[in-house]
């Protein structure tokens, strides 16, 4: 047994300590996809959200893809349902919407997509077993995970593939046609790690934007739409609603029509979109209304994002119209 682990330990080790190609040269740009999964709706299908079947410790767990978010969140029941163990005393603190709450920390010695596993222990932060179950899902996957992937969401074929990161210039995608890039916005600046931050214009401001799988429709923070024009206060008529929070309270919002979005070369003419207070390091945040039918390519290795939107539907031609029968002979 000795004389068969010998090998494949100098092995192991020969991998490690071989050279990182060169960043730009050949290697370090050759796509290689790792897996690919489906995108599934949440069971039950309560929201447009969407979900990805995970591994953790082996035993399948349902998540959702959120790509505004950083780590992974588990709720308490899953989490015993699954026989995560608890870190004794560890508290985490999350930051969102309603402010920074502190949670249990559960932990999985491996978490497995598809054909990619993670081997190094994973923490996955306590959430509210209404805020998972009453979405369809166990907990939420976020980008933390893909640290060492090229993401591809890929909403029209409803599918996740993860690709061995790149260091490449751009990092561009191998797709087929044309497609929006963007360098990530203020990644190092303002903390938001690999979230895919990307910058827009509304109305003719420079607003970072949050491209978040996570969140049904878009959204703008309040002092942001201000300063871009709109009322500080919802004006009568205007219409208004809530929105839950980390704390488990909620926030008011109100709708408003803007002038002009613009994502790139791409121009939306007088969106509608809910203002609230974000709370939180980006100007506005680009949810399944306005990326939902998209795909999406996040590049790891070179900071990039890219946008495509799906093909557009080939126009039906007529079926020329049968002439009309002839009359029997008498």
């Amino acid at each position: 047994m000795r004389a068969l682990l010998l090998p494949a330990l100098l092995a192991m080790l020969l991998a490690a300590c071989a050279p990182m190609p060169e960043p730009g040269s050949v290697e370090a740009c050759r796509v290689e996809q790792v897996t690919s999964v489906p995108l599934l709706p949440p069971d039950p299908p309560r929201t447009t959200r969407w979900a990805v079947e995970v591994l953790l410790d082996g035993k399948p767990a349902r998540m959702m893809l959120d790509s505004g978010a950083n780590g992974l969140t588990i709720s308490g029941e899953a989490a015993m349902r699954l026989g995560l163990r608890q870190r004794s005393g560890a508290r985490a603190s999350i930051t969102g919407l309603g402010g920074t709450v502190y949670r249990r920390v559960f932990e999985a010695d491996t978490v497995t997509i598809g054909a990619q596993t993670r081997t190094v222990p994973t923490p996955l932060v306590e959430t509210t077993d209404a805020q998972a179950a009453g979405r369809g899902f166990d907990g939420i996957l976020g980008m933390g995970v893909f640290d060492r992937n090229d993401v591809e969401i890929d909403f029209p074929a409803r599918t996740l593939a993860l690709y061995r990161a790149r260091f490449c210039p751009q990092g561009r995608p191998p797709w087929q046609g044309g497609f929006l890039s963007f360098p990530r916005a203020g990644a190092s600046q303002h903390g938001t790690g690999n979230l895919p931050m990307i910058e827009v214009r509304l109305d003719g401001r420079s607003a970072r934007a949050l491209v978040d799988t996570g969140a049904t429709t878009s959204v703008v923070d309040q002092s942001f739409a201000v300063s871009a024009g709109a009322p500080a206060e919802p004006p009568d008529g205007a219409r208004r609603g809530t929105t839950g929070t980390m704390s488990e309270s909620t926030l008011p919002m109100w709708l408003h029509r803007f002038g002009t979005l613009e994502i790139g070369p791409a121009r939306i003419e007088a969106p509608q979109l809910w203002i609230t207070d974000l709370g939180m390091t980006a100007d506005m945040i680009l949810g399944l209304s306005h990326i939902g039918r998209m795909k999406i390519w996040i590049s790891n290795g070179s900071d990039m994002v890219y946008l495509a939107a799906p093909p557009r539907p080939r126009a039906v031609q007529p079926t020329p119209a049968s002439p009309p029968a002839r009359p029997p002979r008498s």
